[in-house]
């Protein structure tokens, strides 16, 4: 069986002010917390305060700011985009940016996370080892929602980049489970809302946890 995976709270920030005192970021339970900052109401929004307000958290934040065409939810233009994942490169965070954003944006560096989320057809193995292929220092994460052979896809990246993340968006919350023991690196959970579909919640994760640690996922066999 694989190493445990790194659990990430992704946690939806529809205003700065909702970091101040944020119970996740306190929650040493989780290796991460996922800051989807698309949530945000305006652009506007985005800027460097938001990261010097983090400044004490930012070994264990992951910040985002999901592009709608993947999943998330506000529309940014690419320059505010791009200074913000600078900013946030400058000043040591850690953070997730779509593949398709460092195409069209080679001035920003990839982030602790490159990412793919494919909400129709599928691509192909061949495709994704060449688009990825680059990325040796991130951990390449893949989500697709569940359609064809998307099961076999998932595995295949998990072979082709080890400590790459995978997942399915839809599918049952046990899958996301399986592929993590199967190799998936990083586990995503909520805490009270999900900001993906399938998303696992952290109680139920809490709760699992010393499985994953004692080798019995004997879970699996409870609806």
């Amino acid at each position: 069986m694989a190493a445990r995976p790194k659990v990430v709270i992704s946690v939806p920030v529809r205003d700065p002010s909702q970091l101040v005192g944020l119970s996740a970021l306190e929650d040493r339970r989780a290796d991460l917390v996922e800051l989807r900052l698309d949530y945000l109401r305006s652009p506007s929004q985005l800027n460097d305060s938001i990261l010097q307000d983090l400044l004490a958290h930012r070994d264990r934040v992951l910040v985002t700011v999901r592009d709608p065409r993947e999943g998330g939810k506000l529309w940014v233009d690419d320059e505010v985009k791009s200074s913000f994942l600078k900013a946030a490169d400058d000043m040591g965070f850690s953070y997730d940016v779509e593949l398709s954003f460092l195409k069209r944006r080679e001035d920003v560096p990839p982030g602790r996370v490159v990412s793919k989320h494919c909400l129709g057809e599928l691509p192909s193995i061949a495709d994704l080892r060449e688009e990825f292929g680059p990325f040796n220092e991130s951990i390449r994460k893949l989500a697709v929602t569940p359609v064809g052979s998307y099961r076999s896809l998932l595995l295949s990246f998990l072979e082709e980049f080890p400590g790459s993340a995978v997942m399915s968006l839809g599918g049952d919350w046990r899958e996301r489970i399986a592929l993590s023991l199967l190799g998936s690196s990083l586990l995503y959970v909520h805490a009270g809302e999900p900001t993906a579909p399938g998303q696992v919640s952290a109680d139920k994760v809490w709760a699992l946890l010393p499985q994953f640690d004692s080798g019995r996922p004997s879970f699996f066999l409870r609806p």
